[in-house]
């Protein structure tokens, strides 16, 4: 998959506060290198159809602003046959930062903006219904069902309008003294109710756009982490691409380093890993070793 870089984004969107656009480029990074997701990173500055179709899935991470030319590219992008997943406030400020009443991107995606959340400790929630299909199931696979897990990022809440709908994005509770400004929000609280669908899956020509409407990637390089939110991000990965060419599963300890030799057709995966142990000694040792 490709990291896509926005030059615009960190220049105009970040200009007084960096992390607001590279806390996301940066958990998505993290995300893919504990998964053992292959990456490349794609610069807007020299982005071109034939750099973007060079990776069958492309990540915009929180890329806050977007050029028509951009959308333009993306949109063909995956109307070719690609995939394209979209976190956070991604195509919802104009050029030079400004906010917009209308999502960019909104017809990609297949869902309206209702609203931006202000709030940052926001939840997500998966459950198991009958009639998933199999990559709606496979976003939320591993993930405990009916459990609020927090996301803590960027949230919007969308109405669906072509895309099909999965989970749910939480607002999280704010107490009395919260409400009425005398107390700080800085510390993350409880789930609240919802305010939209977790995530847009929308078919668009032959590829699919996949919208978290929270920010998982921002989450994974967060204060407060948590596994689940990069177990998102990968699984929303392998539902859009469904047959790598190589899977690798090994424990989370391990380190793992693919490489693709086409002129000997072989594959070498290096396995990497340190583990120490305690060493056991009897009493009768331990008094000698004193």
């Amino acid at each position: 998959m490709a990291i896509y870089f926005s030059s615009r984004a960190r220049d105009w969107f970040g200009r007084e506060e960096p992390a607001k656009y590279f806390q996301a480029f940066q958990g998505a990074h993290q995300a893919v290198v504990l998964e053992r997701i292959p990456w490349g990173v794609v610069l807007d500055e020299n982005s071109t159809l034939e750099r973007l179709k060079s990776f069958p899935v492309v990540l915009l991470p929180n890329v806050a602003i977007l050029s028509d030319r951009e959308v333009a590219m993306l949109r063909q992008y995956v109307e070719e046959g690609s995939a394209l997943i979209v976190t956070g406030w991604t195509g919802l400020f104009g050029q030079r930062g400004d906010v917009l009443e209308r999502s960019a991107i909104e017809s990609l995606i297949g869902g309206q903006l209702i609203r931006r959340l202000e709030s940052r400790d926001n939840h997500v929630r998966f459950t198991s219904q009958p009639g998933d299909t199999p990559e709606s199931a496979a976003i939320h696979l591993d993930l405990e069902p009916d459990w609020p897990f927090l996301a803590e990022g960027p949230a919007v809440a969308y109405e669906p309008t072509s895309a099909t709908p999965i989970g749910e994005l939480l607002k999280p509770h704010r107490t009395v003294r919260q409400r009425q400004g005398k107390e700080g929000t800085d510390w993350p609280m409880s789930a609240g109710g919802k305010v939209g669908p977790a995530v847009l899956l929308n078919a668009l020509g032959k590829g699919r756009v996949l919208t978290f409407a929270g920010s998982p990637d921002v989450a994974t390089s967060g204060e407060h982490r948590i596994v689940e939110a990069r177990k998102l991000l990968s699984n929303a990965v392998r539902a859009l691409h469904r047959r790598p060419r190589l899977r690798i599963q090994a424990p989370a300890f391990v380190e793992v380093v693919a490489t693709d030799d086409p002129a000997s057709r072989q594959y070498h995966v290096h396995l990497i890993a340190l583990r120490t142990r305690t060493d056991v000694h009897t009493p009768e040792q331990k008094r000698v070793r004193s």
